[in-house]
């Protein structure tokens, strides 16, 4: 050990040559999965696993899609909650400060969203 390096040195030193003899081990073993051969055993088994037909390619990386939607919410509102949606939208788009007054029509006459019933 020489005299002029310290022992935080020597840790140093030693954890970086470990953890790049680690890294080169994963990236060589990350590296082989792509060969040909390898890429076939795992198809092999992934085949095997899921029942999927052959020549279907899969990505490893990357989790099977949900085949439905998730279910959608729908929430009811009374007539009181749509008045004020609607005032709040008016409010928002308009830059009005009429939140409380419901208005017959938009500056043009045209009626918003919901005020015909439901939207």
């Amino acid at each position: 050990m020489p005299e002029h390096v310290s022992i935080l040195q020597l840790v140093g030193v030693a954890t970086l040559a470990v953890s790049a003899a680690i890294w080169v081990a994963v990236l060589v073993r990350v590296l082989r999965r792509d060969l040909p051969a390898h890429r076939r055993h795992l198809a092999g088994a992934a085949r095997r696993r899921t029942g999927a037909p052959r020549g279907t390619g899969t990505l490893r990386g990357v989790p099977r899609q949900r085949s439905s939607a998730p279910p959608a919410e729908n929430v009811e509102l009374s007539s009181a909650e749509r008045d004020a949606f609607i005032a709040l939208i008016r409010q928002l788009s308009d830059g009005s400060p009429q939140a409380g007054s419901p208005q017959a029509g938009g500056p043009t006459g045209e009626r918003g969203v919901g005020e015909a019933g439901r939207p």
